[in-house]
């Protein structure tokens, strides 16, 4: 038990504990802009199909920059890249509390999609490095959801600035907010942060025939279940892109009414339910594997998406909003997790890029059929065809993933 107990402190005091650190300052003031963005975009003067286009085209940004920094992150390592590529991303932040109308996002999520694609492999290896096989989906817990903590209360506060002084005038001062936070998380990475991968090259050329070279070796090198994995994970790209614009104008401006300090209680409400579950959920799937957690959890989520259409007050979308964060909050460590377990280390980070290439590609053309859907057809059909999916992954995942015979480190 003691030598457990060690383990598991490790988890806090290395690579896990300062990213866990950074991204919770970096959570504190983005879960003040994040919950309420689609809003912002809106009174700028978005149209509802726009924002779907915004998603979209920022997905669309991501998807080659995920390809090469994939392939750079097995290359020259994990650290440099994350800490460069988040002093980028924080100045992006600043960027958004000035712009004057919806059409200057354009540009700026095209830098911020190419960023963040670029620093995703490098982000999800030195995760993945950084948990040991035994305590892989505890360590994705704490990493997924120690962040949280920090900004449990800050949607609530937020949503009360914003019914207070209008959506404009607070989210540009909030934006400036995650600036700050977020400068400060990048320095501590700059001056902490432990890079995982010792032995890469440091004068290599790179070449696009070296770098499609390279992913070849990964699939001549990975389990069968690697491609099924990257499946689930393209439908559930899918499903966020098809939702995730539309949360927040489905249940506050368009259909339930609630005001935006209901919306800021619901964010607190799945923030709470994740931190006191979800651990759990992890050290379970640790122990007796992760498919059936993974499995349950996306007939969850498709349960709670009907669930959510259904909603005529705050005390029902609370219920099936809640319902949904838990979902994806077991999702959340448990596919990664997985996905880790059957990946080599010095595989991993062309691997995650091309689950980030095949989740990005999904999700964008998830958010440009929901803009379509919820503008042309109905305010509930993007969350219908999301619960269908759902169901359907459900069931793919339950009868064609198995749990690895061994745990690569």
């Amino acid at each position: 038990m003691g030598s457990k107990l060690r383990r598991l402190s490790m988890l806090f005091k290395g690579n896990i504990g300062l990213m866990t650190l950074t991204s919770g300052l970096w959570n504190f003031a983005g879960q003040m802009v994040w919950p309420f963005s689609s809003l912002y975009y809106l009174a700028l003067g978005a149209t509802y199909f726009d924002l779907g286009l915004i998603s979209a085209l920022w997905g669309a940004s991501r998807i080659i920059p995920i390809i090469i920094g994939g392939y750079l992150t097995d290359l020259f390592g994990r650290k440099r890249l994350v800490v460069l590529l988040s002093f980028i991303l924080s100045f992006v932040n600043l960027s958004l509390a000035f712009i004057p109308s919806w059409e200057f996002l354009l540009p700026v999520m095209i830098i911020d999609g190419f960023v963040s694609g670029l620093r995703e492999p490098a982000f999800g290896a030195i995760i993945a490095d950084s948990t040991m096989p035994n305590y892989r989906a505890l360590g994705y817990a704490l990493w997924n959801f120690g962040p949280i903590l920090f900004g449990i209360f800050s949607p609530y506060i937020a949503g009360k600035y914003i019914d207070e002084v209008g959506i404009i005038s607070s989210m540009r001062t909030l934006f400036i907010i995650v600036f700050a936070f977020s400068f400060v998380a990048c320095i501590l990475r700059l001056l902490f942060l432990k890079e995982t991968l010792v032995h890469h090259d440091e004068k290599v050329t790179i070449t696009p025939r070296k770098m499609i070279s390279g992913f070849k070796d990964l699939f001549h090198q990975v389990h069968q279940s690697f491609l099924i994995l990257i499946l689930i994970f393209a439908l559930m790209g899918l499903i966020n892109g098809l939702t995730g614009p539309f949360g927040v104008t489905y249940a506050t401006k368009d259909v339930i009414r609630l005001t935006a300090s209901q919306w800021g209680l619901i964010s607190i409400s799945q923030t709470t339910i994740k931190l006191m579950l979800v651990p759990i959920f992890a050290y379970a799937s640790d122990r007796f594997g992760r498919v059936i957690f993974i499995a349950s959890s996306l007939f969850l989520t498709g349960f709670s998406g009907i669930l959510f259409v259904t909603s005529s007050n705050f005390e029902l979308a609370l219920i099936s909003l809640t319902l949904n964060a838990l979902s994806l909050g077991i999702i959340s460590i448990n596919l990664p997790a997985l996905f880790a377990d059957y990946i080599p280390r010095n595989l991993r980070g062309r691997a995650i890029a091309l689950r980030g290439v095949t989740a990005q590609l999904a999700s964008t053309l998830g958010s440009i059929v929901g803009g379509y859907l919820y503008q042309e057809i109905s305010y509930a059909s993007p969350f219908i065809t999301a619960s269908v999916i759902a169901f359907l992954a459900s069931i793919v995942t339950f009868l064609t993933i198995r749990e690895p015979k061994i745990r690569e480190e």
